[in-house]
């Protein structure tokens, strides 16, 4: 029994920094999704997920530069036309 309860307390520890370092990101992954117009409370808790936060990162960056790339070909239209 204290074998079981060590292991479940060991493997914890080892996603607490994890989580403790995903809180200050999720807050900003947060008011990110605001401006992109996506759910901010899915946003926060993906990211506060080990392992889940990892594949939700790669994701982020794509959807983060679609966004920019979409603006950049807005402003190029836009100032081809004046």
């Amino acid at each position: 029994m204290y074998d079981q309860d060590m292991m479940f307390f060991g493997g914890m520890m080892v996603f607490l920094p994890w989580i403790l370092f995903s809180i200050p990101l999720a807050f900003g992954n947060y008011f990110l999704a605001k401006r992109l117009d996506e759910s901010p409370e899915l946003w926060f808790i993906l990211t506060i997920i080990p392992i889940i936060n990892i594949l939700f990162f790669y994701y982020l960056i794509y959807i983060i530069l679609f966004f920019v790339i979409d603006h950049l070909k807005e402003a190029a239209a836009k100032s081809a036309e004046q």
